[in-house]
């Protein structure tokens, strides 16, 4: 018979490898949830923890069993919220796309200039829907279609991610050069530069401008850069921030207070675009939007000169 510390050492080492085990077989089951390959929470059977016994060590494995099947209840139920809330950007998101087009047609028939800057007002809103389904879409890890089959002026890019915007009046676009911007890229580069652009509007004076510029670098790549007026942040942010631009955490609670930089770093990661604030010379915050050289290509698209964009339809 093997003595009591033996048993113990024993079943000590059994208890450390099936938590080792349940860890692993556990977290690739989380990543085939996230990833949305049709994993359902009922084909997760793991491997049964082996402890028996009234002493410490059979009551461990037994407390081991409770947590893992509750973690799989808890995930499962996860994935279930995840995938309806899914179902349902996507739906809602068809229903604004069809509501542009509709907006679109009235418009293009309109004379009144009343009612014609009324429909501008309803395609505003719209526009901003389709942006929060969107994010709804990025936030479970799904990238949304593309709407573009072709390049796109980098210009009409910069213009659009502004009329996203609130206050998209108050943006004013300078120095962009004649760039296309491939079409895999165009729609997630609209959205991250809308949600910078809605930081640099909320959090500066609504009496200032925000200036949104681009210049192309000598090795291909676009730099593209957002300047707003505010009060700027304190160091300890910025190195806060850029820290979750360049490396974007799980969704959680604390990401909720920040969801449009988590957005943004998980845009800007699909196409390897590179994304840093940085004080400004006027006090305030700039957001440097480094776009690959792969990603725009030579166009026929002219630079714009200073304006308001606020001419996108």
């Amino acid at each position: 018979m093997r003595p009591p510390v033996l048993r113990r050492s024993a079943a000590a080492r059994q208890l450390s490898e099936a938590a080792r085990r349940m860890a692993e077989e556990f977290t690739e089951y989380g990543r085939r949830l996230l990833a949305h390959d049709g994993a359902d929470p009922a084909d997760f059977v793991p491997r049964p923890i082996d402890l028996q016994g009234q002493d410490d060590i059979g009551r461990a494995g037994e407390a081991i069993e409770e947590v893992r099947r509750e973690a799989v209840r808890v995930a499962g139920e996860q994935a279930v919220l995840r995938r309806a809330t899914t179902q349902l950007s996507r739906r809602t998101l068809g229903v604004v796309q069809r509501q542009l087009a509709l907006i679109s047609e009235l418009e293009e028939r309109e004379t009144d200039q009343d009612r014609l800057a009324s429909l501008f007002g309803l395609d505003h809103l719209a526009v901003r829907v389709r942006r929060l389904a969107e994010s709804a879409l990025a936030l479970n890890g799904v990238e949304t279609y593309h709407r573009w089959t072709h390049p796109i002026p980098l210009v009409n890019v910069l213009r659009a991610a502004a009329y996203e915007v609130a206050d998209h009046r108050r943006v004013e676009l300078s120095g962009v050069p004649p760039l296309d911007v491939v079409e895999p890229v165009v729609s997630d580069l609209v959205h991250l530069l809308a949600e910078l652009l809605e930081n640099a509007t909320s959090f500066s004076s609504p009496q200032t401008r925000v200036a949104l510029s681009g210049q192309q670098l000598p090795d291909g790549r676009v730099l593209v850069e957002i300047e707003d007026r505010g009060i700027g942040l304190s160091r300890f942010d910025m190195e806060d921030i850029n820290q979750r631009l360049a490396e974007p955490p799980e969704v959680d609670l604390a990401v909720s207070h920040r969801m449009g930089l988590f957005l943004v770093g998980r845009l800007a990661r699909r196409h390897g675009i590179r994304v840093q604030v940085r004080p400004s010379g006027s006090g305030g915050t700039t957001a440097l939007v480094m776009v690959p050289a792969h990603a725009v290509e030579r166009g026929r698209a002219h630079a714009a000169s200073g304006g308001l964009a606020t001419d996108v339809g």
